[in-house]
């Protein structure tokens, strides 16, 4: 019984290792599409700065993949992305005084919940909204004065998945105490981590600094197709 017990539980957690490795290989695949877009459209804003369709790309691209919002807001603001372009726009507003008003905050924080909430076709898009919206969210909350306010705003502020974490790079140079399954492309070391289960981007850079590393972040076609190989080639449990 202890054996088939044992066996049941090896079972389990190699389907739970095969399923997370699927999930890495369609994130990457979405990446590359995604990368693929971006780049196209910055050929196109070097010759036209104003292709309101072109500038909806690559401030997607920057705000939701890579989390860089203060480079992609203003792409946004001159894009055609719907309701994005608009709430792009009043942030912009909103945060060009010394100052923003508690209550302005508020308010475009919660369109952009909204906004992640009308979102249904996209992940992403709402992995990215939500945590976006409550950073606005955590700027506001010390000053409101209505508490149902309050309330709600610490309320989202806590159902809001972490932000994704912007690193530079891959695991870095070469340096003495990198992990010994590391594989190296271009001066770089890659490690392929499965955990048991899901874990925020926040606890997966966590996880990277334990071994002096860093979250990879993405950069070009070249890197995706070699982080897809090093996962099709990783070890999954039968």
């Amino acid at each position: 019984a202890g054996n088939a017990r044992k066996d049941c539980g090896l079972a389990k957690d190699g389907e739970s290792k095969r399923q997370q490795a699927k999930m890495l290989v369609k994130a990457i695949e979405h990446r590359r599409s995604a990368l693929a877009e971006y780049q196209e459209a910055l050929e196109k804003l070097k010759h036209n700065t104003t292709d309101r369709a072109a500038n909806g790309v690559v401030g997607r691209y920057l705000c939701v993949e890579n989390a860089d919002w203060d480079t992609g807001l203003p792409r946004l603001a001159e894009s055609d992305q719907k309701p994005l372009a608009s709430l792009a726009a009043e942030e912009l507003r909103t945060l060009d005084v010394k100052t923003p008003a508690a209550r302005s905050l508020f308010l475009l924080a919660g369109r952009w919940w909204e906004a992640a909430d009308a979102d249904d076709e996209s992940e992403a898009l709402t992995a990215a909204l939500r945590p976006h919206a409550a950073s606005l969210y955590s700027i506001a909350f010390a000053s409101l004065e209505d508490p149902l306010e309050k309330a709600l705003a610490q309320k989202r502020m806590q159902e809001a998945p972490p932000a994704p974490v912007m690193t530079g790079g891959a695991a870095g140079p070469r340096r003495a105490g990198r992990p010994k399954d590391a594989i190296e492309w271009k001066g770089h070391f890659y490690q392929l981590v499965v955990t048991e289960r899901a874990i925020s981007k926040a606890h997966a850079a966590f996880l990277c600094g334990q071994s002096a590393g860093a979250l990879v972040n993405v950069e070009t076609e070249q890197e995706l197709s070699f982080l897809q190989e090093m996962i099709g080639r990783a070890p999954i449990p039968n």
